[in-house]
Formats: structure tokens, C-alpha cells, sequence
């Protein structure tokens, strides 16, 4: 039986609420946490002091839920470490393990009382959804006038082999194993419910779901191919322009001049290419003719020139 939600029971002790849903009793949602207390510190007054684990990260109803617990007020601004002094021991008031225990009996009936509503409720509606499948076979195979011998069913299957064995139908299951096999990431075929009036009848269906299937997995198989087949082909295509891109710019290199250096650039990423075109182009470089040459030379020979620092003395400097 899955999970049967029962209505918690609710005690109260000294005008403070607790909570028993099935698993242990609750203030404000917590539980009594026992483990948290470490050790004890002693102080020169002699007053022994709980010290709880990371209490700064507790919540304020954790405090609160701890001090109900242990029987010490919880009520001020703040539940602080000092709350739980000496004066709280690390355990369960007495008279809440009592109350505990009275809740746990109610709850448990309740909740047993509750499954067993449940399950009829499921048995109810199970037998109902049997009749209706026991109407819809009968229809289907056992009137005289529908002259069927099979029926499938690739969807809705559910009550269906309890109706058909109630009928004395012969019932069969067929999975798609070869077509989930091949294409495990493809759409996914359920199990299929084969029913008919004889075991060749059923054999038969059976024979056509095969075939199907194989039809299935050829049509997916030329998909494929086509899909390889148009990669390969687009491929081919980008290579081609790179080609005639090269060509292209060989050709403008022999006309105008000669070139060191002739290519394409590309930039790849992936987060560019999802928002702007491709970032793409060409380059080249092109040799210094002879008159570009002396030009450079001329303009980068230096004159001298003098410079006098603050000690008079006079240094020289080439000017660029």
C-alpha cells in the first residue's frame, strides 16, 4: 500500500501544543534533539551550562521546540543558550513520554483505519475498471458480428490481462526490445497488450507488431543516413567556398602586387554563434616594394641633436 496520509493528533501540555503525525511527537515542527548537548562547562560560581553544537545556526523555533521539551519557559525575545541551563536535563519531560505514547495508540488506529479505506477504495475502482474492460472485449472479440480475432493495445492496457483471463482470452505481451535497442534515445514505445480468441490469432498480431516494428526501424535508419549524408554534404559545401575563397584572393595577389602571407580567419565559440553570424573573414600581407622600402629607411634614419642637462654638460641624442 503507498503512502496514506492520516491527520496528526494534538496534545497539550502546560497551555503549549505538540504534535504526534507518526513519528515522534513535534513543537513547531522539531523534534526532541537530544544529541546536540556536548558536554557540560563549570563555572567558578558553580552553575553547570548545556553547551549545544553550532547553536548560532539553530532557528528561533529550534530553541523554542527544545526548551518545551526540557520544561523550561520558552517564551522572550530570544531563545539563547542560557535557556537551557542546568536547571532543563538533556531529556523528555515525563509527563510528555506519556502523552507521546497515548497519541502514538490514536494515531495508529487512525492510520490503520485509513489504510483499509484506501485499499478498498482501490479495489472498488479496480474492479470497476475490469468490468469495463470485460464490456469492451466482449464487444471486440466475442460478438458475432465483429468478426475480430485480435486485439491490441498500445496504450489504456491497464486491467486489461485480468479481464481477458476472467473471458478465457489468450493474452500476450510484445515490447519493442529491438526497436529500443537500436534508438535507446529515440521516442519510446511501451509495452503492448495482444488479446485474442486463440493462440493463432495472437501469434498472428503478433507477426504483424514484428513487422512493424522492422518498418519502423528502417524508416529511422534512412532518416539517419540522410542526416549523415547532409552533414557530409554541407561540409563538402564549406570546404568548396573555402577553396574558392583561397582562389580568389591567389588570383588578387598575382594583379596587384606579391604576398608574403594569404589565409582565412575564423572565430570559434560557441556562445557568439548562438546569438551573432559567424565571425569570419580572410588576410593577407604583402611584400615592401623597393620604393616603400627606401621611404621606411628615410624616415627612420635619426638626427643628432644636442641636449644639456642641469650640469652643463652637453650629451648627444639620436632623434627619430
Amino acid at each position: 500500500m503507498s503512502y496514506v496520509k492520516t491527520r496528526g493528533i494534538k496534545v497539550t501540555h502546560n497551555g503549549i501544543d505538540f504534535m504526534y503525525s507518526g513519528n515522534g511527537l513535534l513543537r513547531l515542527g522539531y523534534k526532541f534533539d537530544g544529541d546536540t548537548v556536548t558536554h557540560a562547562r563549570h563555572y567558578k560560581t558553580g552553575t553547570v551550562m548545556k553547551v549545544y553544537k553550532a547553536a548560532s545556526k539553530k532557528p528561533r523555533n529550534w530553541w523554542r521546540a527544545q526548551c518545551a521539551f526540557r520544561g523550561v519557559p520558552e517564551d522572550g525575545e530570544n531563545e539563547m543558550l542560557w535557556k537551557l541551563k542546568g536547571a532543563a536535563p538533556n531529556v523528555v519531560l515525563p509527563e510528555l513520554v506519556e502523552l507521546e505514547k497515548e497519541a502514538k495508540a490514536r494515531w495508529d488506529a487512525n492510520h490503520d483505519a485509513a489504510v483499509k479505506r484506501e485499499k478498498a477504495r482501490r479495489e472498488k475502482a479496480k474492479r470497476k475498471l475490469v468490468d469495463e474492460k470485460v464490456r469492451a472485449l466482449k464487444a471486440a472479440l466475442l460478438d458475432g458480428e465483429s468478426g475480430q480475432e485480435a486485439l491490441v493495445y498500445k496504450s489504456d492496457w491497464d486491467a486489461v490481462e485480468e479481464a481477458a483471463e476472467s473471458l478465457g482470452l489468450v493474452v500476450e505481451g510484445f515490447n519493442w526490445a529491438q526497436l529500443r535497442r537500436d534508438f535507446p534515445c529515440d521516442q519510446y514505445y511501451a509495452l503492448c497488450i495482444v488479446v485474442g480468441t486463440s493462440e493463432r490469432a495472437v501469434d498472428a498480431q503478433l507477426a504483424v507488431l514484428r513487422q512493424e516494428e522492422q518498418d519502423l526501424i528502417e524508416v529511422k535508419e534512412k532518416a539517419a543516413r540522410e542526416r549523415e549524408q547532409a552533414e557530409k554534404l554541407r561540409e563538402q559545401a564549406e570546404r568548396e567556398e573555402q577553396a574558392r575563397r583561397v582562389a580568389a584572393v591567389a588570383k588578387e595577389s598575382e594583379k596587384n602586387g606579391t604576398w608574403d602571407v594569404t589565409g582565412t580567419w575564423k572565430i570559434f565559440s560557441d556562445a557568439i554563434e548562438e546569438q551573432y553570424p559567424v565571425c569570419e573573414g580572410w588576410m593577407r600581407f604583402e611584400t615592401q616594394n623597393k620604393a616603400v622600402k627606401a621611404k621606411d629607411a628615410t624616415a627612420s634614419t635619426g638626427q643628432k641633436r644636442k641636449r644639456q642637462d642641469d650640469s652643463g654638460d652637453e650629451d648627444d641624442d639620436e632623434w627619430a
